[in-house]
């Protein structure tokens, strides 16, 4: 399963960049309790790696947070559930699973348990998260 998404986001990289290239560059490490929301990859101050073309981020919700049901205009969300379980628009899911969110559609998370996911927002667009 992680190779899937792995692929997915590669494809969607190479999709909107003619050339993607980090091997020029050397290793750089970051701290995680500096991204803001778990956002690292964007067009945004903080971004570990600057670019138009998405926003990924990774996330951690505790069992029964409450979330604000919400939509994008522009962006469709791709979402990897790595583990737990939570319930998005009446469906069940348990990680590991995929799930996409296509803009427009309003998403409204429950949290059952303790989840980690990675967010990917395709393409990249600031303020482009609606609550309803």
């Amino acid at each position: 399963m992680d190779h899937v998404f792995i692929d997915l986001f590669i494809k969607i990289i190479q999709k909107f960049n003619k050339k993607v290239d980090l091997e020029e560059k050397e290793m750089q490490v970051y701290n995680t309790d500096d991204l803001v929301g778990g956002w690292f990859i964007g067009q945004f101050d903080g971004a570990v790696f600057n670019t138009p073309v998405c926003e990924v981020s990774y996330k951690k919700h505790h069992a029964g947070e409450t979330w604000p049901a919400h939509y994008h205009n522009i962006a469709d969300e791709i979402n990897y559930l790595i583990s737990g379980k939570m319930e998005v628009n009446g469906q069940q899911l348990e990680g590991p699973v995929i799930f996409i969110i296509p803009r427009g559609e309003v998403a409204a998370p429950i949290f059952h348990t303790d989840v980690s996911l990675i967010v990917v927002k395709v393409p990249g667009a600031l303020d482009d998260k609606y609550c309803v």
